[in-house]
């Protein structure tokens, strides 16, 4: 019993020098700091993409929402000097949580390109902690710009989805004269690694189907679509369309005629008539001038392209006019007359006529190489072709430097072309009334493409990311808005290069088919498209930036797993063991 009671009361003083310690050590407040990743010392910079390729969905949410949900929970533990970056551009610094909160949730997409080399300005010597939200397309060796000394925490934002099917431009080359019809070529490509069967593309004006194709698409191509549509309907609000259900952004490409300048060709003779498929046409394109004398020629170098018909003999003073037409980048067309050939003034581009010849000859050759023949044919024809005949031509001498477009069945030429510093020649060694060849199909579209040499119309729409847009000078009048048909922008405007550019004074976001409206109450359409340089699926995956960090031994880079809500606190809180203590206190003093 004395042995009991001995350890009985040892135990007992073990008891009250246990909750005697713990007393004390709960007064004196025990805790343990945390480690964190962030030095919050310094400023932090807080991310968030919010790039076209962001418009993705997840789960019925698109990836911004997604980074705007994210950069709430990084807010709601750490409002203390935070500067919220968007993209590519500070919004400023924000201390309070409410203010920074509405900034957030204002952020919309932007038409850039998400580059963390954008970001980093290598210039600025200061150290800064980096909280960045993104979906990863972006190139990984960009992280090396970041110093060791800065902590860089990554959120990515990924889904599976490695597909993505755009409109990546359209273009219109040709005009059926026969039917009245514009032929558009359509690039659609796809930027994934699957291959799509029987996809469809539409064609609308005015928000109505006008026309589709269907077509295949092999992984990582492209493939040129053809589109035939009325020519009445060209100057409505066009677009095309595909249904992607990857990206959004790249499944409209709005396009008008109005931005595109129309070429401007005198032609020189009394014969109208030989041109008159061109000119009487509903032509968009070519804005055509008469001129009946050949020796009055100082007016020609504000147009793109002279015709000259019956080619009499020339003044002196008219051959060098010509001559330096074409080297200050004009484009000259010639038709030789059986009576003058004018060898003065084709020696000038190298070109030398020899006799003339009555033999009847198809024309039968195609140099389907020429820029002129480019678009117009969409297969090489090879055998039994006669496309029109000629009853008589100028045969050239061997000394000539030309490119043939278009040859007899012997082999001579009958239409050619020659550059000449910055300009061309082109001439048909065989005159109108000699050969059938303004009956043919071919007529139209080749001196469609003769005429617009220089000014092709290719540009039927301008990208959003622009501050500025150049549009054709209308009766010089002024540009006071831009609207499309929601909101109104005013617009500030001049001249430069001979060309009128217009500056929206606030930024225009929305791709559509703009209205500028001029200060006599006339408009002019103007396309506006997001670009497609996020179009492309050049996401780095998790693992592979992973493994690029170690690889590179970037301590000072982390990537989190948006999955784990504990690792989203980004702010590890100081432990305090006060309260463990009083209750250990507590215990004791119970047992005891």
């Amino acid at each position: 019993k004395r042995k009991l009671n001995k350890i009985n009361d040892l135990f007992l003083l073990f008891l009250r020098l246990f909750a005697l310690t713990f007393l004390i050590l709960a007064f004196s407040k025990p805790y343990k700091t945390s480690y964190n990743f962030i030095d919050y010392n310094k400023k932090i910079k807080l991310i968030i993409d919010n790039s076209m390729s962001m418009s993705s969905q997840i789960e019925n949410l698109n990836k911004l929402e997604i980074a705007k949900n994210l950069a709430y929970d990084y807010v709601k533990s750490n409002t203390e000097n935070t500067e919220l970056i968007v993209g590519n551009t500070s919004l400023g610094n924000f201390a309070n949580q409410e203010i920074l909160f509405d900034q957030i949730s204002s952020i919309d997409f932007d038409d850039f390109s998400f580059s963390l080399e954008e970001i980093k300005n290598l210039n600025d010597t200061s150290k800064f902690n980096y909280v960045i939200i993104t979906d990863l397309q972006f190139n990984a060796t960009s992280l090396s710009n970041f110093d060791s000394e800065e902590k860089v925490t990554i959120m990515p934002i990924t889904d599976n989805n490695k597909s993505n099917i755009f409109i990546d431009s359209c273009w219109v080359k040709n005009y059926d004269y026969n039917s009245n019809f514009f032929e558009i070529f359509v690039k659609v490509s796809n930027g994934g690694n699957f291959e799509i069967d029987n996809f469809s593309a539409f064609l609308f004006s005015n928000n109505k189907q006008i026309t589709q194709s269907i077509f295949n698409l092999k992984p990582k191509e492209d493939t040129i679509i053809t589109m035939k549509f009325p020519a009445e309907k060209f100057n409505s609000k066009l677009y095309l369309l595909i249904n992607d259900e990857s990206y959004q952004f790249d499944n409209k490409l709005f396009f008008s005629v109005d931005n595109v300048e129309k070429s401007k060709v005198l032609q020189i003779t009394n014969k109208k008539s030989n041109f008159k498929h061109l000119s009487n046409s509903t032509f968009e394109f070519i804005d055509f001038t008469f001129q009946n004398t050949y020796n009055s020629l100082e007016n020609i170098f504000g147009f793109d392209a002279v015709i000259i018909n019956e080619f009499f003999d020339l003044e002196k003073k008219s051959i060098e006019i010509l001559s330096q037409y074409v080297k200050n980048g004009g484009n000259l067309f010639i038709s030789l007359n059986k009576k003058f050939n004018n060898e003065t003034l084709l020696s000038q581009f190298d070109i030398h006529t020899k006799n003339w010849s009555n033999k009847s000859l198809n024309v039968n050759k195609i140099n389907y190489e020429h820029p002129v023949n480019k678009g117009i044919f969409e297969e090489e024809i090879n055998n039994n072709m006669q496309i029109f005949n000629s009853s008589g031509y100028y045969k050239l001498s061997s000394k000539s430097n030309y490119n043939e477009i278009l040859s007899l069945e012997n082999s001579d030429p009958f239409l050619l072309s020659n550059n000449y510093f910055d300009g061309n020649i082109f001439v048909m060694t065989s005159p109108f009334e000699h050969n059938t060849f303004k009956n043919s199909p071919l007529f139209a579209p080749i001196f469609f493409n003769i005429l617009n040499m220089n000014n092709i119309s290719e540009k039927l729409y301008e990208y959003i990311k622009k501050e500025y847009y150049i549009i054709n000078e209308k009766n010089k009048l002024i540009a006071e808005s831009i609207s499309n048909g929601n909101n109104e922008v005013k617009l500030k405007s001049k001249k430069e290069f001979g060309k009128l550019i217009i500056i929206p004074t606030d930024k225009l976001t929305k791709h559509d088919n703009y209205l500028i409206k001029y200060n006599d109450n006339t408009t002019q359409n103007l396309s506006l498209n997001y670009s497609r340089d996020e179009s492309k699926i050049n996401s780095i995956s998790v693992n592979d930036l992973n493994k690029f960090i170690v690889d590179n031994k970037m301590k000072n880079i982390r990537v989190l797993d948006t999955g784990n809500k504990n690792q989203i606190k980004f702010k590890n809180e100081d432990k305090e063991y006060w309260k463990f203590c009083l209750i250990l206190t507590l215990l004791f003093f119970l047992f005891e």
